[in-house]
């Protein structure tokens, strides 16, 4: 339904201003955001930076430091994030600048115009398409939620003690799927990946006493730049901001890959991410080398393991997981 809220916000919105479209799903929003004559995007995914920047939109990985006419933003799945955007964003608007703001029905609307009250009492919301949309100056906020909401864009501790930041996968736990694969693996030697490495959990934990050279590719650079950081004393690793799908990465053929992979794009659930990843496990690793994935039991993967590799080895099956060995 995020289509449908950035249709609303179309429909409000002054196309000739200068415009910062934060976190836009590429493909719910590219249709509208298109008719923007002076746009920039702010994304830290690398696959939906790409997108937007073969479409020639100006799109950065990290928030400007410039002020703009107008901002938009159509909550993404996380409410902490989200929050937090609202806040960097109307930080980031002229004085006389307007913040459009739309929310589908289905994705915590009626939460979200809640929050936004807490700006101004009084604000009044447009419905539309199974969406609610509002536009507002910072004029109208009697009170600002700095502290509520800005501190939780910006890299802190989790509950497990890792650095981590808000809005990147399982940014506030240990992932329980990683914590089985974890459980799996064994002394692994020579040079490895982990593929979706996200704040670094998996490399951080393992046995790397014969790791000689371990690769972390992640498409979300905070969750990089989180791994990078938990991982600061280890000289052995090297971080690659990537679409693993679609960038060419320069890897010498590995040892091991572990990898848990994701299987949504947005909201939407999408078997081919994992599907994509384990065709590049094949083109990366050695004839002799290893493969260790997790997974949820529903997802087809092991045909797709037998198809690219010729075999396939079930190690785990627990708690809606599955770990699956090459």
């Amino acid at each position: 339904m995020s289509q449908a809220s950035w249709e609303n916000l179309a429909t409000v919105w002054d196309r000739s201003l200068k415009t910062l479209a934060l976190m836009p799903e590429y493909s719910e929003s590219i249709d509208s955001l298109s008719e923007i004559k002076n746009l920039m995007v702010y994304t830290p995914h690398k696959s939906e930076l790409e997108k937007f920047k073969t479409r020639s939109i100006s799109a950065l990985s990290t928030l400007p430091n410039e002020s703009f006419q107008q901002i938009l933003f159509v909550p993404t799945k996380n409410k902490i994030e989200s929050l937090a955007l609202i806040n960097c964003g109307i930080d980031h608007l002229e004085a006389a600048g307007l913040f459009h703001f739309a929310c589908a029905n289905d994705s915590g609307a009626k939460s979200f115009m809640s929050q936004l009250k807490m700006l101004n009492p009084d604000f009044e919301f447009e419905s539309k398409r199974k969406a609610r949309f509002i536009s507002f100056s910072p004029e109208q906020l009697i009170h600002r939620q700095d502290k509520e909401w800005s501190k939780d864009f910006d890299y802190q501790i989790n509950q497990a003690g890792f650095i981590s930041f808000p809005g990147i996968y399982g940014w506030n736990k240990i992932d329980h799927a990683s914590r089985l694969l974890l459980s799996t693996l064994p002394k692994l030697k020579g040079e490895g990946a982990d593929f979706g490495s996200g704040y670094g959990f998996l490399t951080h934990q393992m046995d790397r006493t014969l790791v000689t050279k371990m690769h972390l590719l992640e498409n979300d650079l905070r969750a990089l730049e989180c791994s990078r950081r938990n991982l600061s004393n280890e000289t052995k690793c090297i971080f690659h901001w990537v679409d693993i799908l679609h960038d060419r990465i320069d890897l010498a053929p590995l040892d091991f890959i572990v990898m848990n992979p994701p299987f949504h794009e947005g909201k939407e659930v999408q078997q081919d991410l994992g599907l994509g990843f384990i065709q590049k496990a094949r083109e990366f690793l050695k004839k002799d080398g290893h493969l260790f994935l997790v997974a949820n039991q529903f997802l087809p993967y092991e045909d797709a393991l037998i198809r690219e590799f010729g075999r396939m080895q079930k190690v785990l099956k627990q708690d809606g997981f599955k770990v699956l060995h090459v």
